[in-house]
């Protein structure tokens, strides 16, 4: 999956005009985190290792409830170390913090 043409559900859940809509939007709101999911595993190896070391993969994502067991990355991994699912040079927007 390359990064033009992942993330269909993310762009159907930001066409969604009510933010509070929430209950109405569960389902495509977890098809668009398990989106994400996949797209990062497939193509972050640093992300995948961690995935694996949990048994995780995005088959074991099968209900919103599931969103719990994905691995959150933490601001110190990253000023730590350089992690990237697409090409650093397609980055289009570095953020940093103190």
């Amino acid at each position: 999956m390359k990064w033009g043409e992942a993330l269909k559900y993310r762009r159907k859940l930001f066409r969604v005009r009510d933010p509070y809509a929430v209950r109405e939007t569960d389902a495509l709101f977890f098809q668009a985190v398990k989106e994400n999911f996949e797209f990062q595993y497939q193509n972050c190896p640093a992300y995948r290792a961690i995935c694996d070391a949990r048994g995780l993969t995005a088959a074991s994502l099968t209900g919103y409830d599931d969103i719990a067991k994905i691995p959150v990355l933490t601001t110190l991994l990253f000023k730590n170390h350089e992690i990237f699912s697409i090409e650093p040079r397609r980055v289009p927007v570095k953020a940093t913090s103190s």
